[in-house]
């Protein structure tokens, strides 16, 4: 009742900013202190103040659904019904990314973000989401621009499909995994085909049988032993008879054993669904015993890794679509917009993203930007990658040089006065120290072991740049 006055004084008022104001201050505590009681109300909220003028009313709503999915909807174990409401929450909430307003779009990627960190997006929604993100990249407002990047540098850095991401090792493996789909396929297809050959004459059996039983009564059927035993027995008994090709025998131990057990609805079937059941029952035994259950859920099972792995290729085809809009923002004149940029290349070099090597180099011009801010972003994006291992001493410094030779090694000649100021930097703060220098000078001359004539030539550009 209350929520309704509410609403119906939202709906009169939404122009005014202190009913705004207010109302929805009031609707967020509510949802802090009470989720409980509001939850059953949002769909009666979204109708009312999704479509209203008032952005802040608007924001409101989506958090609140936001904030219930992270707390009461990430569960595996949902109802049917909790499902249906999550994907409702979810839907208006990828809806409202495209927004009319900037504010309300900014705080819609905000909260895919929050769901993201919390592990609170189900898989299925992963890519569409993504998406979104890059849909957003040429937003005209920074701060909508900035969240996009954040949303999917946040994808790539907990992706669900795989830690070093390569489109070629996957698209290799959908191929395996589709060769032995198709074995799995045929294995299943030919136990049905198997039993299409049979089932005229179980059918024929099995009507003949029970026209007779209802003809002439059970008489002539004694039960032996306890129902128990007939039930135990069944399916070695029933399989046994099948593989044997011997279809009354085996369907007079089905039908004994329903009998023992007086399975009341199928005696008050009339004869064609007797017919139709037992024949089924007849097919249940027969896929048992050619393992087709066992089969079928592998079979299952091969299409979910398939589907795993195509929802893989698509996860990288939208990061690569994200590649150049995100190169764009290594341009701009807004500080996030570089800064989130430099964050994602140094991201995706870290996990061999394809493509994230050429923003890599084209950070290098940022570095001569007059604002200190992108300076010193661009200057710990390439410190983080260069020179950050798990090892010291030696294995640290070859691990270094091995970073910057494979650098290097990719960079155009119109780059090198950028890396050259960098290096400059590195040796000054004794990032490069003389270790590095040592294996340097050791992989130039070839002293290091499998060291190739390429690998020599980078160690020389990097020596001469030092010096």
């Amino acid at each position: 009742m209350l929520l309704k006055d509410l609403l119906e004084t939202i709906s009169n008022e939404s122009e005014d900013s202190k009913t705004v104001k207010h109302a929805t201050m009031f609707l967020n505590r509510l949802s802090t202190v009470a989720q409980n009681l509001i939850m059953p109300h949002i769909s009666m909220l979204a109708d009312s103040m999704l479509d209203l003028e008032a952005y802040q009313l608007r924001m409101c709503v989506l958090q609140i659904m936001g904030d219930i999915v992270r707390s009461q909807l990430t569960s595996e174990e949902l109802s049917d019904e909790m499902k249906e409401t999550r994907e409702e929450y979810l839907e208006h909430l990828y809806d409202h990314g495209q927004d009319v307003n900037a504010f309300a779009r900014s705080r819609v990627l905000q909260i895919w973000i929050q769901l993201k960190e919390d592990m609170a997006i189900p898989l299925v929604w992963h890519n569409r989401v993504l998406r979104l993100g890059v849909s957003r990249l040429e937003d005209r407002t920074a701060s909508v621009r900035k969240h996009a990047v954040v949303l999917i540098k946040s994808f790539l850095e907990s992706n669900p499909f795989a830690g070093k991401l390569s489109m070629e090792e996957l698209k290799q493996e959908v191929t395996v995994q589709e060769e032995k789909l198709q074995v799995l396929r045929e294995k299943v297809l030919q136990i049905e085909r198997e039993w299409t050959d049979i089932v005229e004459d179980a059918t024929s059996i099995v009507t003949e049988y029970l026209s007779h039983l209802d003809t002439n009564g059970n008489g002539e059927h004694q039960f032996t032993g306890t129902p128990s035993n007939h039930i135990e027995n069944q399916s070695e008994l029933v399989t046994g008879f099948l593989e044997k090709k011997d279809y009354l025998s085996a369907l007079k131990v089905v039908y004994s054993s329903d009998m023992a057990i007086a399975n009341s609805p199928v005696s008050s079937m009339e004869l064609g669904q007797k017919c139709s059941y037992y024949v089924a029952l007849l097919q249940t035994y027969f896929y048992m015993l050619k393992n087709h259950p066992e089969i079928q859920k592998e079979f299952d099972q091969q299409k979910n890794t398939i589907q795993f792995h195509n929802d893989c290729i698509d996860f990288l085809d939208i990061i690569q679509e994200a590649m150049p809009k995100i190169m764009q923002l290594l341009s701009s004149k807004t500080n996030s917009d570089v800064c989130e940029a430099i964050n994602f290349f140094t991201l995706g070099y870290q996990f061999d993203v394809k493509g994230t090597m050429e923003g890599m180099h084209k950070m290098l011009s940022v570095i001569w930007s007059s604002d200190k801010e992108k300076k010193e972003a661009v200057s710990a994006a390439y410190k983080k990658v260069l020179f950050t291992t798990d090892c010291k001493g030696r294995q640290h410094a070859a691990k270094v040089v091995k970073n910057l030779c494979n650098f290097i090694g990719e960079l155009s000649i119109g780059r090198y006065m950028s890396m050259e100021f960098l290096i400059k930097q590195w040796v000054e703060d004794e990032d490069i120290d003389h270790q590095i220098i040592q294996v340097l000078f050791e992989r130039f001359t070839m002293k290091l072991e499998d060291t190739t004539e390429k690998e020599a030539r980078e160690a020389l550009q990097l020596l001469v740049l030092i010096s």
